[in-house]
This record gives structure tokens, C-alpha cells and sequence, in this order.
């Protein structure tokens, strides 16, 4: 039997999360993280059918991939990086938009 754990977040509606919280620890499985309208917690294979089957007050169970914060962090970064090209376009305001938030291109995920 595989003991991959998984890290599975359910959403609920706000206000519902101490109730979820409960309902996951008596489940048996452990909380990973609790915010505004969701709490995180490690399971296994068997774990992502009980979350599925017992718990009532989550909307879904969503399994957890990747963090696009690392990749967006990373891009940011890469794109920050000093060249005569990207000299020009800093002094020229065209790798920010008019709410100066930086533009970001497929180059700049190349990383």
C-alpha cells in the first residue's frame, strides 16, 4: 500500500472553517494551513476519498500541484535582469502598464 501523502485543500464558505478544521481532524488527518475560506491538510490516496465522502462542509477537495507564486517570483526576476534591451524599455516605461504593474513575456518564463 502507498504511503504518498498528499496535500489537499477544501475550500468552504466563510465562517465554516474552524467547523471543516474539526472535521478533518477527526477524519484523522493532519492540518496543514487554515485561512479565510479554505483549510489545507496532508492525506494519502485513501485520505482524498474519505475528504470526498465525510466531509460536509467543504465545496470541493482540490489537490494541490504547484504554487504559481514560485514560478511568477522566478519570471519577475528573470525579467528585472539587466541589458541594454531591457535598459531601453525601463527608460522608456514599457515593461510596467499605466497601474505600474511590470509586464511580464513568454521570455521572461524561460528561466
Amino acid at each position: 500500500m502507498s504511503t504518498e501523502r498528499f496535500e489537499l485543500i477544501a475550500p468552504c464558505h466563510f465562517g465554516l472553517e474552524a467547523v471543516l478544521k474539526r472535521e478533518i481532524l477527526d477524519l484523522g488527518y493532519e492540518i496543514s494551513k487554515v485561512e479565510d475560506g479554505k483549510v489545507t491538510f496532508l492525506a494519502d490516496a485513501q485520505g482524498i476519498a474519505d475528504a470526498n465522502v465525510f466531509l460536509r462542509t467543504t465545496e470541493r477537495i482540490l489537490l494541490k500541484v504547484a504554487e504559481v507564486k514560485e514560478v511568477m517570483d522566478d519570471a519577475i526576476r528573470h525579467s528585472q535582469k539587466a541589458s541594454a534591451k531591457k535598459l531601453m524599455r525601463k527608460v522608456f516605461g514599457r515593461n510596467t502598464d499605466e497601474s505600474d504593474r511590470i509586464i511580464l513575456s513568454e521570455k521572461d518564463f524561460n528561466i
